[in-house]
């Protein structure tokens, strides 16, 4: 119903929640593109690529409907460790809750069924990112202001070189 009042027919990933014991559901949000969250889908049996490509080099839908099985889990340990940093820095949170954040990170990243940047047959991207959120700790004190981050400009002014 959502799709269709947005005539929307591209692929995409809306994401529930859904209390198994009420069975209320909750909205979170839809991706209407294939980002880093296309992992997921893919794991669950949705096939979202080759939906994409038999739609634009076939103009081909299937009209058929899959839903995921129930219970996969997964994690992004990367934006987990972002966010803890990031409300340590802002002081929303102490130093237990940080620690108490990062560990609750990494068991759930242990549990995990999917790890939305990590693979072990390809584990450096993930921990060259990763090593990327320790830098030194006198960093962690305040906020890094890069050049021009809060200026706008208009797109004559933009320079692509």
């Amino acid at each position: 119903k959502l799709l269709d009042a947005l005539d929307y027919t591209g692929i995409g990933c809306a994401q529930f929640l859904v209390d198994k014991e009420s069975g209320k559901t909750s909205f979170l949000e839809i991706n209407p593109r294939i980002a880093g969250n296309h992992a997921l889908p893919e794991l669950a049996g949705l096939q979202l690529g080759w939906f994409n490509f038999e739609r634009n080099v076939y103009n081909k839908v299937s009209p058929d409907v899959i839903t995921a099985p129930e219970g996969l889990r997964y994690c992004w340990l990367t934006g987990d460790l972002m966010g803890a940093k990031v409300s340590f820095i802002r002081r929303e949170i102490g130093v237990s809750s940080l620690i108490g954040w990062v560990i609750r990170a990494i068991f759930a990243s242990l549990k995990a069924d999917l790890h939305m940047v990590f693979s072990y047959q390809d584990p450096y991207p993930a921990i060259k990112g990763m090593w990327a959120l320790v830098p030194r700790i006198a960093r962690w004190r305040s906020p890094v202001n890069h050049p021009g981050e809060n200026t706008i400009y208009s797109s004559k002014e933009r320079s692509f070189s």
